[in-house]
């Protein structure tokens, strides 16, 4: 057997097995091609060695002098089908592997971009600041809608020294510096008007030393507002209800006062008109003595009457107990009572009346409110003046005034006419006393009544007009011609 023989049986038989081994990896490992190009390739060489060993053991080396006949043609032939088609699925295979590794690459590519625009829309869409400081003072991140909101117009503060940035907010570069020094912080800053809730979180390197501090800086203003309003309602609504306390407790004492003082004032009244009688014809010292302590008393006995009633105004249990009554019997009832003061005062007290007007009314009030609106007119009416009241109807109510010509009123003084103890007029000036509440109680008693009150004048000297409504009844018979 020839050499060339030899290698020839062996190179067939060595291609075989190769064709073998490359078809069981293709199959079992690598997975480059489909099973059925596999198989063929594999058939290929179990043909290739089965057509070789045989040719070796029985010594038919003589078929070998002949370089190529036609079956080793037809051989070789499939041998190189084989391997061109397990190279091109082999490289159709890659070529698809690396296309999907070329597709997973681009969808953890699109995943992380948006990952990336989500962060950024949260970021730059919410009142905060992100940001990183280098261990030298540089911005090394600064990002977040919250750096629009401070005011601060960085145009790119990244690389800049973050200390010059916030020269002007010394309470926040202090902060900084604290977290710089290795502290850890989460607090409230106030920069410029905005109020940032702060955390500062500083990374140390190995040797200890910090390396960057990183920080998340919330824009808090609104909600510190609330809160802050809240705690403001809150100590103003204590001290509503401190202030109603005492207010209830003043009303309180002052009820109990007035009723303390007016319990031994009706005896001693009494005992005081038994002792001018006594006197009567006596020494007129004497009686003048009687007179002023007489005066004095009844002083006091209004002022007990007034204090007991804006106590009772003041706690709701003013009682006004309504009925029709003939509004001119009332009337001409006042200027009965105060026609003597009117003489020896000089002044003209006269009543223009519908007699026989019907109103609905509380009687003792009324005469009250009339008797309080007289009584001020005459005090601040000079000798020569004139104090006329009188009536007629508006709407469903009867309007009452009390016309004089006296002091007037400044508009500044009229807002002030209806405020408990309030004196528009100086009293030494007019020589007039008083409390300073019967306008105030007036005013409680005909809005009780279901009216209204007011006071007109057109300026100091020129007199003025208290006014009063009170609903209106059916129309009586007039019980005498009006003066």
């Amino acid at each position: 057997m020839s050499l060339l023989a030899t290698v020839e049986a062996a190179t067939i038989g060595l291609v075989g097995l190769a064709l073998v081994l490359l078809a069981v990896r293709a199959i079992a490992v690598d997975r480059y091609c489909r099973p059925s190009t596999a198989v063929a390739i594999g058939v290929a060489g179990l043909f290739a060695i089965l057509w070789s060993v045989p040719d070796l053991l029985a010594g038919e080396w003589e078929r070998f002098i002949v370089p190529f006949d036609a079956f080793e043609v037809m051989f070789f032939g499939i041998v190189g089908l084989a391997v061109f088609l397990y190279t091109a699925e082999v490289s159709r295979e890659q070529a698809r592997r690396l296309e999907a590794s070329l597709e997973a690459q681009r969808t953890k590519s699109r995943a992380l971009d948006e990952k990336e625009r989500l962060y950024r829309t949260v970021v730059n869409g919410s009142p905060v600041v992100l940001f990183a400081i280098g261990a030298e003072g540089r911005v090394l991140l600064a990002e977040g809608q919250g750096i629009d909101r401070l005011g601060l117009r960085w145009r790119d503060p990244v690389g800049r020294d973050a200390f010059g940035l916030l020269a002007r907010h010394p309470e926040a570069a202090a902060t900084l510096r604290r977290a710089m020094a290795g502290e850890t912080i989460t607090d409230t800053v106030h920069f410029a008007d905005r109020v940032l809730e702060t955390t500062l979180t500083p990374l140390h390197g190995p040797d200890g030393s910090v390396t960057q501090v990183l920080g998340l800086a919330v824009d808090i203003t609104e909600r510190a507002h609330r809160e802050e309003a809240e705690r403001t309602s809150l100590v103003q609504r204590f001290e509503i209800e401190r202030l109603q306390e005492i207010d209830a407790f003043k009303t309180r004492l002052l009820n109990t006062a007035s009723h303390e003082l007016n319990t031994p004032i009706t005896p001693l009244m009494l005992q005081l008109h038994v002792l001018k009688g006594a006197l009567d014809g006596e020494d007129a010292k004497q009686r003048r003595a009687v007179d002023i302590l007489d005066r004095n008393v009844r002083r006091l006995a209004e002022l007990v009457k007034d204090v007991l009633d804006v106590a009772r105004m003041q706690s709701g249990t003013l009682r006004i107990d309504v009925e029709p009554l003939r509004l001119g019997a009332v009337i001409e009832e006042i200027l009965e009572t105060y026609a003597v003061q009117a003489e020896d005062r000089g002044v003209r007290l006269e009543a223009f009346v519908d007699g026989g007007a019907e109103v609905v009314a509380d009687p003792s009030r009324l005469h009250q409110v009339l008797s309080n609106l007289v009584a001020n007119g005459l005090r601040f009416t000079g000798r020569g003046g004139r104090v006329a009241v009188s009536s007629h109807p508006e709407g469903d109510a009867m309007m009452v005034e009390v016309r004089d010509d006296g002091a007037g009123l400044a508009p500044d003084q009229m807002q002030r006419l209806f405020q408990p103890f309030s004196q528009v007029h100086d009293p030494q000036e007019h020589n007039v006393g008083g409390t300073g509440l019967g306008l105030y109680i007036s005013k409680g008693i005909v809005e009780q009544m279901g009216g209204q009150i007011g006071c007109d004048s057109e300026g100091p000297g020129r007199g003025a007009v208290f006014w009063f409504t009170v609903p209106r009844g059916r129309t009586m018979r007039p019980l005498r011609a009006a003066e």
